[in-house]
């Protein structure tokens, strides 16, 4: 029950990593295409775009198994920097690797479009052939956020109406 509680009160990343994982989760293994490595103890602390004296940090802290999955739980608020998500039982897919270049697919009421080839440059260096994902609801005002991330790395920016965050420093196992 504690495992439970933990899992809908924090932010839940499912496990998605590189070849080297074992195959626990089945089908849904390497989905990440290793743009996302996730292990406790990866974190990651990103700076405003406009002031980089403000900062926020994620950090992996616990994997908890839930109906035989996987999920790493974060320990920052805000939004659910997620390839799956969990919502009244059931995963749904909110970050998928496996699209082309300017390919959308339906997510609820977002339409989601992916980019390939992407560079960010940032504190932490410049990132080349990166994966970006544009979230947005055609019928809402200011409601886009982006997600880019970085082979090896992960999320190395996230862009929208009301959150500018560029990667400052990570360290990935």
């Amino acid at each position: 029950m504690k495992n439970l509680i933990k899992f809908f009160s924090a932010f839940l990343f499912f496990i998605l990593f590189n070849s080297c994982t074992s195959n626990i989760n089945g089908p849904r293994i390497n989905e990440s295409l290793g743009y996302f490595p996730l292990k406790v103890g990866n974190q990651w602390e990103f700076y405003h775009s406009y002031n980089d004296s403000i900062t926020i940090n994620h950090k992996i802290v616990e994997v908890i198994s839930l109906e035989g999955e996987k999920y790493f739980i974060k320990d920052e608020g805000g939004y659910q920097d997620i390839i799956w998500r969990r919502y009244e039982g059931t995963d749904h897919k909110w970050i998928d690797f496996n699209k082309n270049n300017n390919e959308t697919y339906q997510l609820g009421e977002y339409i989601v479009t992916v980019q390939t080839n992407v560079e960010v440059t940032s504190k932490a260096g410049t990132f080349k052939n990166c994966i970006g994902f544009y979230f947005n609801i055609p019928q809402a005002v200011d409601d886009e956020i982006s997600y880019t991330f970085a082979k090896g790395v992960g999320i190395v920016k996230i862009d929208g109406a009301w959150v500018n965050y560029l990667l400052k420093d990570f360290e990935v196992k």
